[in-house]
């Protein structure tokens, strides 16, 4: 009897121990889930600007864009194409992004 109450003992240590490990995991992983979602939020800001900056001001975006055509065409699409490809990208994470946001900022309850 003795013996199974040891046993029984070192069992509840052992899963208390488990389950300390496993909140200090998930604290780790909520800081970096954190971290990255204010890096999401961050470039969208930054993204945000730049369109709204190049509304704001059409004929120098076009300016832009003909140096940098006239001057290196293969970088500019092989920029144009990578930006392409992040917006696209960014476009199929959106409604994820946007749902992780909503869930973070819900009140608790």
């Amino acid at each position: 009897m003795v013996k199974r109450q040891e046993k029984l003992a070192q069992k509840r240590q052992a899963l208390l121990l488990k389950i300390q490990a496993q909140r200090s995991l998930i604290t780790i992983y909520g800081k970096e889930i954190r971290q990255s979602l204010s890096l999401v939020d961050m470039a969208s800001e930054l993204f945000g600007k730049m369109g709204n900056s190049a509304r704001r001001r059409p004929i120098a975006s076009l300016l832009i864009t003909a140096v940098v055509m006239i001057f290196k065409p293969a970088r500019a699409f092989a920029v144009a194409r990578s930006a392409l490809m992040g917006w696209q990208i960014w476009q199929s994470l959106s409604s994820l992004v946007k749902h992780l946001r909503q869930s973070r900022d819900k009140p608790a309850g």
